[in-house]
């Protein structure tokens, strides 16, 4: 069986082939150690980091490679597209692959083995409760288990381990070593891992309106307020000042629960509108386009929250140049929305030709704003589009008008996504505005 004494000893411990009385253990040292020095025994060294083996590719395949390209132990890893927000892992037992979403976008995707017949990997939503670099089982003989990221206290984690490319782990989620490396960088304790028996893309929101204390269609403040007089009503951030927030809808109990790092932080009752059952779903909250209908409000795509994600200092001024730089994001898809398009995924290339804003009240661009747009002309490759700002309490704050030139990426395969341009520019505003304050006096 080739399984070095100490791991035998102590499974003959375990298992109570020794008892008390069998043997002194003064003596059963005494021989263990006689025998050793014989050179009848080779003890096993403590377990080392150099000891572990090594799962998978040494680095990830280029970027633009078909996921269903990837080979047994085989990755993508891009975390350098968005450095920032939420983190979702969602594991397919059909695919035997898994995807990483940060803020909604894909940074990586890997080939993985999961449980074996009678070791089912279980399905569900769960977040990680306990990381570990350098962790060995408790169950299975001390087997490594590097980069450890816990799911369940029943003994299921992800890993680093073997990629034979079919199910073969005792519950498990294996990963190539370099892949559970990097993973393990940057998820925080509490991030969401679905696991599903069929491929389960998250789907992308981008219509916060279910929380929205404003109407969607013209802005303007409620009347009926969503939150009723009751002890279950509370708000509670100090509970948990940091980690990814999580936000749990019941139809049924008409409530509404938020919590941060998997600690509640607030409670409150809902009103749902529409007829159409919510059902149940594992939802990433992102800003965008979605090719997803909406079924309580009508014509989503015109309506995007927008903010400048970093405190900006009370000057007028700062505000309405951040505000003007906030309009230029999303204006222009809504030509492309009039044709069935898309500035996501990369197909067409944008460009501004004339772009005027008008201030008619002050506002904070550090506060959300919605941002209500449409075109009433787009054709021959350009488009006219205009935009109104809603501040929170319903405030018409600032107009736009903006037309552009739009065609079709002619010779690109793998169009980079023009959604993520956009996450970029204003990831780099933001970085530029920390720096400009810092340097402040």
């Amino acid at each position: 069986m080739n399984r070095p004494f100490v791991s035998v000893f102590s499974s003959i411990l375990r298992s109570g082939a020794l008892r008390d009385g069998d043997l002194p253990i003064t003596a059963l040292t005494g021989l263990i150690a006689a025998f050793a020095a014989a050179g009848f025994l080779a003890l096993a060294p403590p377990a080392l980091a150099d000891s572990v083996p090594f799962w998978g590719a040494k680095q990830s395949v280029p970027a633009g490679t078909p996921i269903n390209d990837l080979k047994k132990g085989q990755f993508l890893w891009m975390a350098d597209a968005v450095t920032s927000g939420p983190i979702v892992m969602v594991v397919s037992i059909t695919e035997q692959k898994a995807y990483v979403y940060r803020n909604g976008v894909l940074i990586g995707a890997t080939t993985v083995s999961t449980g074996r017949p009678g070791h089912v990997t279980p399905t569900g939503v769960f977040t990680v409760l306990q990381k570990q670099k350098e962790h060995r089982s408790t169950i299975y003989d001390g087997a490594p288990m590097p980069y450890m990221e816990r799911l369940t206290w029943g003994g299921v984690a992800l890993h680093a381990g073997g990629l034979p490319g079919y199910p073969e782990s005792h519950g498990c989620i294996h990963l190539p070593s370099e892949f559970a490396k990097d993973l393990y960088d940057i998820s925080p304790p509490g991030m969401t891992v679905v696991i599903a028996d069929t491929a389960s893309e998250p789907t992308w929101v981008t219509h916060p309106g279910y929380l929205a204390p404003i109407s969607l269609v013209d802005g303007k403040t409620l009347d009926d307020d969503p939150l009723g007089s009751s002890d279950q009503d509370r708000w509670q951030p100090e509970a948990s000042l940091s980690g990814p927030v999580s936000i749990v809808l019941s139809r049924q109990s008409q409530s509404i629960v938020v919590y941060r790092n998997g600690i509640e932080i607030g409670r409150a009752r809902i009103s749902v509108t529409g007829g159409q059952p919510l059902a149940t779903h594992a939802l990433v909250l992102e800003a965008g386009p979605s090719d997803f209908p909406d079924p309580y409000v009508p014509d989503a795509n015109k309506y995007h929250w927008l903010r400048i994600g970093v405190p900006l200092p009370d000057d007028p001024a700062v505000h309405r140049v951040a505000l003007a730089y906030l309009s230029d994001l999303t204006l222009l898809d809504a030509a492309l929305v009039r044709h069935g398009h898309s500035i996501a995924g990369g197909k067409f290339q944008l460009a501004s030709l004339d772009h005027a804003v008008w201030f008619h009240r002050p506002a904070r661009a550090d506060q959300w704003l919605l941002y209500v747009q449409d075109s009433p002309s787009a054709q021959s490759a350009r488009g006219l589009t205009r935009g109104l700002f809603y501040d929170r309490s319903g405030r018409l704050v600032a107009s736009v008008a903006q037309e552009g030139l739009m065609r079709r990426r002619r010779g690109i395969e793998h169009g980079f996504d023009e959604g993520r341009q956009l996450l970029y520019r204003q990831r780099a505003v933001e970085q530029k505005m920390r720096q400009a304050m810092g340097a402040r006096p």
